[in-house]
């Protein structure tokens, strides 16, 4: 049996090593040497220490790395109340938000808004995904107010209409204080105004208040920005067209192909300076005898527009 104590000490021989075993780097203090065995019992188990210590010290690297692993937090997403007539409050578990029309940034999940405009209440439940926007519109049915009579209520007769007066202040809403914006746009645009995020054209119609707004077109991934003026009249729409530019795109194929683009043929590569419009586009290049391949590229402001292709490889 293989004893430890024995082991740890050993002191080591001055000359060089008698063999190929590992008794030959030691001697015993004892004034005749044990017989030379075949094999040295300890090795194994130096060996298994060795290991133990080896995957000890990766599994805690391993631990110690995935704990500092940052924890990102989820994106934000927008959310947009508008009402008709416009400037009702907003608020959410009792705090207030705002008035209408109102963009917020949210947490992804559902939230419970209360909006109240005069003595009329409506509660919006809205379920908010990450980095999407979600418009929701509240319709405020406000009765009507008769003026010029006054009926009594007891005997049913008409009093005697009243010297006219000065008319007194109403305290009826003259009317809509909001209109709405419809943009058409052949790329996905968010909208912003003052730097603050209002709707974007994936809505059909923006709700606004009335009068001349500065407005921002943006697409931050194709590196499109535009600043636009647009009057909003009370309840009425005002339009906007976003015209966007072109860019020039270079196409080639190894050893060559046809190419068609949106469905239309611009002839064999390599071509160069092909203007196309900003955003995505569909290329189909062909060859006669290594068949067809399909490629999307997104052309945008912020790189060059490089599309190429291996037609020999499949």
């Amino acid at each position: 049996m293989f004893n430890l104590t024995e082991f740890l000490g050993r002191r080591k021989v001055s000359g060089p090593p008698a063999g190929d075993s590992l008794d030959a780097f030691f001697t015993e203090d004892a004034p005749a040497p044990a017989p030379k065995r075949a094999g040295n019992p300890a090795w194994p188990f130096v060996a298994a220490l060795t290991l133990v210590g080896v995957l000890g010290s990766a599994a805690a690297g391993v631990y110690f790395l995935k704990k500092a692993e940052p924890v990102s937090a989820a994106p934000a997403a927008s959310v947009t109340l508008e009402s008709d007539p416009a400037g009702a409050e907003v608020t959410s578990d009792g705090v207030a938000k705002g008035v209408t029309p109102l963009t917020m940034a949210v947490a992804p999940g559902e939230h419970t808004f209360e909006i109240v405009h005069a003595d009329r209440r409506k509660q919006v439940k809205v379920v908010a995904r990450a980095e999407a926007a979600v418009v929701h519109h509240v319709q405020f049915d406000l009765p009507a107010i008769a003026v010029g009579s006054a009926v009594a209520a007891t005997t049913g007769s008409v009093k005697p209409a009243a010297k006219p007066t000065a008319p007194a202040a109403s305290s009826t809403p003259a009317g809509p204080a909001a209109g709405w914006l419809s943009i058409t746009s052949p790329i996905p645009l968010s909208v912003t105004e003052a730097g603050a995020v209002i709707g974007s054209t994936a809505s059909a119609k923006i709700m606004l208040p009335a009068g001349k707004r500065q407005l921002r077109l943006v697409n931050e991934s194709l590196g499109f920005s535009e600043m636009r003026t647009v009057q909003v009249a009370p309840g009425k729409t005002a339009t906007l067209s976003i015209a966007v530019p072109k860019v020039a795109m270079n196409i080639n194929a190894v050893p060559w192909a046809e190419v068609w683009v949106d469905g239309v043929r611009i002839g064999e590569t390599p071509i160069g300076n092909h203007m196309v419009a900003l955003g995505p586009h569909d290329i189909v290049f062909r060859h006669p005898t290594l068949g067809e391949r399909r490629h999307t590229a997104a052309v945008s402001l912020t790189s060059p527009a490089r599309v190429s292709v291996d037609m020999r490889k499949q």
